[in-house]
């Protein structure tokens, strides 16, 4: 018996030990990163693993489907209100437009063709009836090349006359043509967040790629010693998810001791791309939200579909909102060499070039832009409407003639007559 009674303590002892042991093994580690050293080396390695990402990206070229939706009020609004004076506008207005995106990126030229073009006009909305408002509005369409020397912009159904300050061109009556912008490569970048959409931006907030802002903060202390002990109380990470499918997600808070700061998700398995961002201003209030999600193409992670959220002060208005998803890609081919061309942009043969940094304007003949006076004069644009001007006048001379002889006749067989009486 007592032999038996050992045996079972022993095995009760074995049993509590074992559920120990597993319960030990199984227990998750603890999701706040408390070491500061650690926490630096995860913030380097998430900016790293999203940097040699995009590095990986040579040439993409696709098209995306684009919803935007604005809040319009105070002097632009009012700007509205004055332009329809036959309808009452009651402010705020939402306007929302649907989109389609075709773009074409060289990462190693640094080159970029984008196009924006909405198939129907925007859509306006009062925000508080829900009464959809008709404006005279047209269908947005644009068409952009932009690189590190200069932007090219085409709005393919706008047409001007002669433009102010150049001399005019032959052939270009009032009512003009499609004319090409071309100016220098920082007017474009200023509008890669509207129209003129960088692709290579989607891995980013506000223009700058997500790796950026995250090296800086996990450097900091390297380069600033000195602000170690406010570093540790700025820089949070909470680990979630499975051990071997990780999930980062990286708190800045700035100024220390305030609930306004920036959040980052990371995931593993997007390649520890960010899949979540949020910008507070306030405890439980943000200034801007966004969501990706990732397909892997060629060994490189592409945003496939995102929504970016911009709010009021309040943190619940929202101001504009841009959902993007992803419809064909194509990653590290050869692109065409048209691609960054004016026959890309859809212009053609006769339509002109306005260069903004020399005030002057080209022709495009087919191939290359050329002077207007050096165009051969065949080559020149003669708009139907010219050639009916230019028909008229000699018209008008004919007649006079014809009139002019008519009377000499009359006045000298007048003179015949009163000679035979």
């Amino acid at each position: 018996m007592e032999d038996s009674r050992i045996s079972r303590n022993a095995l009760l002892i074995s049993l509590v030990i074992l559920f120990f042991i597993i319960s030990s093994a199984a227990k998750p580690e603890e999701p706040l990163v408390r070491d500061f050293g650690e926490r630096i080396k995860i913030v380097q390695m998430v900016a790293d693993q999203i940097h040699s990402n995009c590095e990986l990206l040579h040439t993409w070229k696709g098209r995306f489907e684009v919803e935007d939706e604005s809040q319009i009020d105070g002097a632009y609004g009012e700007l509205l209100q004055k332009r329809s004076p036959h309808q009452e506008l009651t402010l705020p207005i939402v306007q929302k437009t649907r989109s389609e995106m075709q773009f074409a990126v060289d990462s190693d030229s640094d080159t970029l063709f984008t196009t924006l073009e909405s198939p129907a006009p925007s859509q306006f909305i009062e925000l508080n009836s829900g009464k959809e408002i008709v404006l005279p509005t047209m269908a947005f369409q644009q068409r952009a090349i932009l690189s590190s020397s200069e932007f090219l912009f085409l709005n393919p159904n706008q047409a001007l006359g002669q433009i102010n300050g150049v001399p005019p061109i032959r052939g270009v009556p009032d009512g003009g043509g499609r004319v090409a912008i071309r100016n220098e490569s920082s007017k474009g970048k200023n509008r890669q967040q509207s129209d003129v959409i960088d692709p290579r931006l989607l891995f980013g907030i506000n223009n700058e790629p997500f790796w950026k802002p995250l090296e800086v903060w996990a450097t900091w202390a390297d380069r600033r010693p000195q602000d170690r002990s406010q570093l540790e109380k700025m820089i949070s990470v909470r680990r979630e998810g499975a051990v071997d499918k990780p999930v980062f997600v990286i708190t800045i808070t700035r100024p220390v001791g305030s609930k306004a700061g920036i959040t980052f998700v990371s995931k593993s398995e997007a390649g520890f791309n960010v899949t979540e961002f949020n910008e507070a201003i306030g405890d439980g209030v943000s200034s801007r939200r966004g969501t990706w999600s990732y397909r892997k193409q060629g060994g490189v992670f592409v945003p496939e579909a995102l929504i970016n959220v911009l709010y009021g002060d309040d943190g619940r208005t929202v101001r504009s909102r841009r959902s993007m998803k992803l419809i064909e890609s194509e990653v590290n081919i050869v692109l065409d060499k048209q691609t960054f061309t004016y026959a890309a942009l859809g212009l053609k043969a006769g339509e002109r070039v306005f260069d903004d940094r020399e005030k002057a304007v080209y022709v495009f003949d087919g191939n290359a832009l050329v002077k207007p006076e050096l165009l051969p004069r065949n080559k020149l644009p003669q708009p139907q409407r010219e050639i009916q001007e230019d028909k008229g006048p000699k018209w008008i001379w004919i007649l006079v003639l014809t009139i002019l002889v008519t009377l000499l006749t009359g006045i000298f067989v007048y003179r015949q007559y009163r000679r035979r009486m």
